[in-house]
């Protein structure tokens, strides 16, 4: 692990952004139009990596279908002048994907290999900097014992948990493979144990099993030195092949499960104000650590 980041200084750097900047204002610390600091003080440079070279890839957390949280990120990222007005970044999500079962597109892994490496509209598409991803929450779906007996114990459910895990090592590995420079992980946020909606009723184990899957997948992310805390979640490291940021969504949207995730539905996915939560989260750990900009 390279380096272990405080999450209290990146939720306050995305409520900043929330209510001090907004779309069209340039976060505080840029020296010029061509240059933007990171919250740890490192001046990264803007406009070296291009629009066709950040790939986003995962499940409903980003499909426009389930959730705003990628046009929201699209608005933030335009809005500080690092992607142009109108563009978005390449993505290939879609809602219901898996990262070990599913087939063609519902396959998380099979949206990089298969689709981002050879998308035909794009030139040159194996030129990727840059990819932001999210997957496992479908595959613990699957597994109706996850939300009811929690992992470790659960040895089913465990088995289930470190296969994400594994598949988040292997792909990355085949990123790193491909030249990619940087992987933006994010992970679920807190669930309510009472269920309804796509998981079932109750749900008295779903949050202790995402914990134990936050463990492993921040490990691979960051490095098995990582040791998660009360206090420390999100980090930065190698471990996965390219430079991997992890962004935890939990401290965020503790205290919120009623007006941050579709309680009025499925009961999992961000409601319009946890999206933009969640992209603002997704914007300044990019921000922080030069990605992108």
């Amino acid at each position: 692990m390279r380096r272990v980041k405080q999450v209290s200084s990146l939720v306050i750097g995305a409520l900043a952004w929330l209510v001090g900047c907004g779309p069209g204002t340039e976060p505080s610390g840029s020296s010029s139009p061509l240059s933007i600091s990171g919250l740890g003080g490192q001046v990264c440079r803007r406009g070296s990596v291009t629009p066709n070279q950040v790939v986003m890839i995962g499940d409903s957390y980003l499909d426009p279908a389930l959730s705003n949280a990628a046009l929201d990120l699209f608005t933030d990222a335009q809005g500080a002048g690092a992607l142009p007005a109108n563009a978005t970044y390449r993505h290939y999500y879609t809602g219901g994907a898996s990262m070990v079962g599913g087939t063609s597109q519902a396959n998380i892994p099979y949206q990089f290999t298969e689709e981002a490496l050879t998308d035909r509209a794009v030139t040159d598409p194996a030129d990727i900097d840059t990819v932001i991803m999210v997957g496992g929450i479908t595959d613990l779906l699957a597994n109706s014992t996850c939300a009811t007996s929690a992992a470790p114990d659960n040895t089913s459910c465990s088995t289930t948990v470190q296969g994400v895990a594994d598949a988040v090592s292997n792909l990355g590995t085949t990123m790193a493979s491909r030249g990619v420079k940087h992987v933006v992980l994010f992970s679920y946020p807190h669930f309510d144990p009472a269920g309804g909606g796509w998981l079932p009723t109750p749900a008295p184990a779903i949050n202790d099993t995402l914990d134990y899957g936050y463990e492993l997948v921040e490990k691979a992310c960051c490095g098995t030195t990582f040791v998660s805390s009360q206090e420390v979640y999100t980090c930065t490291g190698n471990a996965l092949g390219p430079e991997c940021v992890f962004v935890d969504t939990r401290p965020a949207f503790q205290g919120h499960t009623g007006d941050y995730l579709d309680s009025a539905s499925d009961h999992v996915n961000p409601s319009p104000d946890g999206a933009t939560v969640l992209a603002a989260l997704l914007w300044w750990a990019m921000v922080d650590n030069c990605v992108a900009q």
